[in-house]
């Protein structure tokens, strides 16, 4: 076992900071994917819309049942397009809380790395303090054998 508990709480630290970040990484890349959606189809309502337009007002003859068809494919559309906003919008949600998390990770991250650096500084300090002891230990041991061996 390691001298310093607060390394295994540094490890376990550095690991959720990774686990995290890749948490929100993913719901980063989940967002884009949902608005490059989003703007897909809001691109192909508008399309559409000026399509049946088109259709509507020139005088092509198209039969009253096909742009009835164009009206609700074009309703349909925008159901899906709120749907994905709605979708969106969950997914900006957990991406804040994802960033959130992270930040919070992190800031632990540094809490205990802080911790650890402090608890390694004393175990070095309390090293160096038992060291020179011995030393003077030593020098004050051998002067006390030489004025001995001058008796």
């Amino acid at each position: 076992m390691t001298s310093n508990p607060w390394l295994l709480l540094e490890k376990y630290a550095d690991l959720r900071v990774g686990q995290t970040m890749q948490r929100a990484a993913e719901q980063q890349r989940r967002c884009a994917a949902a608005l490059r959606q989003q703007e897909a189809i809001d691109h192909y309502a508008q399309d559409l819309k000026a399509k049946s337009n088109d259709w509507m007002t020139s005088g092509t003859g198209c039969q009253a049942f096909l742009l009835n068809g164009v009206q609700q494919f074009q309703t349909t559309v925008q159901a899906v397009s709120v749907t994905q906003k709605s979708n969106l919008e969950n997914l900006l949600l957990t991406r804040a809380t994802a960033l959130e998390s992270l930040h919070t990770a992190d800031l632990y991250r540094r809490r205990i790395a802080a911790v650890a650096d402090r608890h390694e500084r004393t175990l070095k300090q309390a090293a160096q303090k038992l060291e020179r002891r011995l030393e003077d230990d030593l020098r004050r041991g051998s002067s006390a054998w030489e004025d001995w061996g001058e008796h």
